[in-house]
């Protein structure tokens, strides 16, 4: 059960935005970025208050350098606010090793 736990504990899981402040009909980009391999069951937030104006799309990088692996699965949307304000965007889901990881909330 430790070694699961210490497992877990190295995915990393994120959501990243490519702007948080923005002017009237203006959109932004949300990327979810997991680093591990074998993360799967995607759910994207509700995106409550917010259009999606496109994606998803998905994308995988996998790289060795001197002998180091490094990997990384992006699910993307390019989203705009439905209103004037301050916004919350919930976390997103996967699931690793059994077990259900969450992205960080971004606030808009």
């Amino acid at each position: 059960m430790l070694a699961s736990q210490f497992a877990i504990a190295q995915i990393e899981f994120k959501a990243e935005v490519s702007k948080n402040k923005l002017g009237v009909n203006q959109r932004f980009r949300i990327e979810f970025k997991v680093n591990k391999q074998g993360a799967d069951n995607f759910k994207a937030p509700s995106f409550t208050n917010f259009k999606i104006v496109g994606g998803p799309s998905s994308s995988v990088n996998q790289s060795w350098i001197n002998g180091k692996s490094t990997y990384s699965q992006s699910y993307i949307y390019f989203i705009q606010p439905k209103n004037v304000g301050e916004f919350t965007i919930q976390p997103a889901t996967v699931e690793y090793k059994g077990e259900v990881i969450k992205s960080n909330p971004v606030k808009i």
